[in-house]
């Protein structure tokens, strides 16, 4: 889909679930895919979490956020575990845009293994 698309479907999603876009691994492809105007934080989990700390985020400005919050569980994404690498969870990923005026030029995701010791 086109950037706009991507940008009315995330705003569609996670207007409706307390700011979390809920992901399985197509939706998690579509739109960590460039070009991205927007930046992503998406947390892979291995439960089903009951997550809260978008609500806050979205409520502190006037502006629509061009962050947006997204989390994908072990038993949705299979796919995107195995192609990730991805052993254990938490984990969170943090996708910079791509285009627009806050592009950076970074190639790879931010990656924070909650459970690294």
């Amino acid at each position: 889909p086109s950037l706009e698309t991507k940008v009315t479907l995330l705003n569609q999603a996670s207007s409706q679930n307390l700011g979390v876009v809920e992901l399985d691994s197509n939706l998690y492809d579509e739109f960590v895919a460039k070009p991205r105007n927007y930046s992503m934080a998406i947390l892979l989990t291995a439960l089903d979490p009951q997550i809260n700390f978008a609500r806050s985020w979205l409520e502190s400005g006037d502006e629509p956020s061009r962050l947006y919050f997204g989390v994908l569980d072990f038993k949705n994404g299979r796919e995107v575990y195995a192609k990730l690498g991805l052993n254990n969870a938490p984990t969170l990923f943090y996708f910079s845009p791509t285009t627009g005026p806050y592009a950076k030029d970074v190639s790879e995701p931010y990656k924070y293994e909650f459970n690294r010791q």
